[in-house]
């Protein structure tokens, strides 16, 4: 009777260990101008799923109920929380949140950029929150105020580690004077199991209006000036074999739409909202471009390219450590609408190099940006904030 006494004594306290062990992390994510499901939503929804469950307790803070995240981490498994941010700067939503860390008690916050960085930051050091990860996945604030800019460089600075999705966005952090031992630079993947399946183009296309033979280039993007689908607009206009079909929505959808109209090309130029089917999309498209004027790691380009795409994108932020120039597709300079123009016209003439960039396209995202790898990263970077082994 002693020794079963003691066996179910040592059974409660592994369990009790077990429970201890897991890590509490808590990613908070900013608003957003619209239902939004963007990269960074992505790969937060993704994390949240895959973060092995016997080490990790993780939950969700959102500041808008639209949050494209919420429709997709795994409720069963994944607490979310909306604590909505009123129009403008809200001084209550630091209180509200403050209140939250306080009764949640996380072990760590994971904030994504600059609108979640601010107002989480300081409630959770007040809040007694042991460690702050910040993560920077393209920096969007470039007409921020002095002040705004003083208190974000300082909280990003003092946070525990800052994640940094491309060189290019190391490099801004170290200009900003965060110290290079709390910089870590992972990566953005994909499942790539998901993409370039091929399945019944004709059919793809019939749903989307496109016709069988028109030779398409498209892009997937919130509608906002730092995707600048203005440029892809403006080519096609100067590409009259070309036709654009553009996913995502977003503050500039009307104003883009008069665009086009205005340059003769609203029959060309296909609008068709946010795409809840970016695989099924994707395999609608002959070229996809991205004209972006800032980019982290492009999850859509990602995509795009392992759906066996070649694609073109401007040389900014860390489009160019995914795509490499010549090979899986072609870079352009950043609002140089001739340069896109001549890659349009470079792909739509040459179908084998176009069907070559794509094959070494989801090769180069198979063997570079796997999702795996990237959730296996952001575990250990959430272990040693914390202190744990």
């Amino acid at each position: 009777m002693a020794i079963f006494y003691r066996f179910l004594l040592a059974l409660s306290q592994d369990r009790r260990e077990t429970v201890i062990s897991k890590l509490d992390v808590q990613f908070v994510l900013p608003g957003v101008g619209a239902h939004k499901l963007g990269g960074m939503e992505k790969v937060a929804a993704m994390l949240l799923n895959r973060l092995e469950p016997t080490r990790f307790d993780p939950s969700l803070v959102c500041f808008d109920p639209r949050n494209g995240a919420l429709d997709c981490v795994d409720k069963d498994r994944v607490p979310t929380h909306i604590i909505e941010k009123r129009n403008g700067v809200d001084p209550m939503l630091w209180l509200r949140l403050y209140r939250h860390f306080r009764r949640t008690k996380p072990a760590i916050i994971h904030t994504f950029n600059e609108g979640a960085l601010i107002y989480a930051y300081p409630a959770a050091k007040a809040a007694g929150v042991g460690a702050v990860v910040h993560a920077e996945h393209g920096r969007l604030a470039q007409d921020e105020g002095a002040l705004l800019r003083k208190m974000r460089v300082h909280m990003t600075r003092n946070s525990t580690c800052v994640v940094a999705v491309s060189d290019a966005i190391c490099d801004v952090l170290r200009a900003e004077g965060v110290e290079a031992p709390k910089i870590v630079k992972i990566i953005n993947g994909i499942d790539t199991d998901e993409f370039g399946s091929h399945v019944n183009r004709q059919k793809i296309r019939s749903k989307l209006g496109i016709e069988v033979d028109d030779w398409v280039a498209g892009t997937v993007g919130s509608l906002t000036p730092q995707k600048n689908h203005e440029l892809l607009i403006r080519a096609v206009s100067n590409c009259p074999d070309v036709t654009a079909v553009i996913a995502g929505a977003g503050e500039l959808d009307s104003q883009l739409q008069a665009l086009a109209d205005s340059l003769g090309v609203a029959d060309r130029v296909r609008f068709i909202g946010r795409t809840d089917n970016v695989p099924e999309f994707l395999d609608a498209l002959d070229v996809f471009v991205l004209p972006s004027r800032t980019e982290g790691t492009s999850l859509a380009l990602l995509e795009a390219m392992a759906s066996r795409l070649a694609v073109v994108a401007t040389s900014v932020g860390g489009n160019p450590n995914v795509v490499e120039d010549g090979v899986t597709g072609i870079l352009t300079p950043s609002e140089d609408v001739g340069a896109l123009i001549k890659a349009l016209a470079e792909l739509k003439g040459d179908s084998e190099k176009r069907r070559a960039m794509g094959e070494r396209g989801r090769e180069r995202v198979k063997e570079h940006y796997d999702f795996e790898k990237t959730v296996k990263e952001y575990e250990s970077l959430f272990l040693n904030a914390a202190g744990r082994p």
